[in-house]
């Protein structure tokens, strides 16, 4: 298997378009000449931002990096959630960039990620922004191989609509029977908004492995206008849909209604579904969740509390160790064995 997004790393892989109106929101702190000797202590900082036509361009020097995500915040428009420890100074001079690339430009280096929300039309709802963790966190590199492999399937083209009706009406016709497994293939190729009512008949189809597709690129395709269907999804007595709405779909909309759900789900028998509710609950860095998290390193499979830990990480900033001693001197044995064995083959091909 979201957009979809999980960790710092993790985010709303979404473009903006469509802006008709142009907003700008400018300041600076340069109101009179700096002395010489102020040159020389500090540059003098400047902030300027524009939204035009969904594009962002900056001209920044030397400004709090809180400011500039606040004035970028101001000229969407658009709320603006900036976690601890996102502090320092930015400088950055772009043009007529994408809203996420602008972004990132403005930020780099500043030790933070983004991630901004969507709604069904492709205008901004929220921009988060949270101090990362270390880029060979396990997390992290868990997060970079998920955003791999969903670059393909966003670069590719969608079937368009008209396409998208023929291939539901083939699908739902019994004399085609023989050919639904080919067609069942060319799901995962919708990719636009206005098909999710037909993924939504695919998804209550009579084939198990049909529904499943349709599923799943729904779930890519979620925003906030689904949000109630995602809180069904999420109680269905289909394990895969349990799975898939959690680890695809409830990271792409912010729904405090959510979390209660999630929790539960970290109690499914299914591993599948507690997989996508420790990803869910850590994209949405939900503390309320952290006392669940903590109580199943102390008592949780060693497979879950793995997860848990990794959760707590990206919730909290803290690293967590959900290994008890047994297994660790298990690992270390187990390492140390390795070793000798390699060790041994060496000196047998001398």
């Amino acid at each position: 298997m979201v957009t979809r997004r999980f960790v710092a790393a993790l985010g709303a892989l979404a473009l903006v378009t469509g802006f008709a109106d142009r907003v700008s929101a400018e300041t600076s702190s340069t109101s009179a000449t700096p002395s010489a000797s102020a040159v020389q202590a500090e540059a003098p900082s400047r902030l300027s931002v524009t939204v035009d036509g969904g594009k962002l361009s900056a001209e920044v020097a030397n400004a709090e990096i809180k400011d500039v995500l606040m004035a970028i915040g101001k000229a969407v428009p658009a709320p603006v959630d900036i976690g601890d420890g996102v502090t320092g100074k930015v400088t950055a001079s772009f043009k007529a960039m994408s809203l996420e690339e602008g972004l990132s430009a403005v930020v780099s280096g500043a030790g933070v990620g983004i991630i901004v929300g969507f709604n069904k039309a492709g205008a901004v709802q929220f921009i988060k922004v949270t101090r990362k963790v270390g880029t060979d966190h396990p997390t992290v590199v868990a997060v970079r191989k998920v955003r791999e492999f969903f670059t393909p399937w966003q670069q590719k083209d969608s079937l368009d609509l008209e396409e998208v009706r023929e291939l539901t009406k083939n699908l739902q016709d019994p004399s085609k029977k023989k050919q639904w497994g080919r067609l069942a293939g060319k799901i995962i190729d919708i990719r636009i908004k206005t098909a999710k009512p037909y993924l939504r008949e695919l998804m209550d189809h009579p084939e198990d492995y049909i529904r499943w597709e349709a599923t799943d690129a729904f779930c890519r395709l979620a925003d906030v206008e689904d949000a109630d269907f995602l809180l069904d999804m999420a109680t269905d007595k289909e394990r895969n849909r349990r799975a898939v709405v959690a680890y695809t779909a409830m990271p792409l909309v912010d729904d405090p209604r959510q979390i209660p759900l999630l929790l539960e789900m970290l109690k499914d028998k299914w591993g599948s579904v507690q997989e996508g509710a420790f990803r869910a609950l850590a994209s949405k860095r939900a503390q309320e969740a952290v006392p669940a998290l903590e109580a199943i390193l102390r008592s949780g499979a060693k497979s879950t509390r793995a997860q848990a830990a990794e959760a707590l990480t990206v919730i909290t900033g803290k690293e967590y160790d959900y290994m008890t001693p047994e297994e660790r001197r298990e690992l270390e044995e187990e390492v140390r064995r390795d070793k000798e064995e390699v060790r041994k083959r060496r000196e047998g091909s001398k």
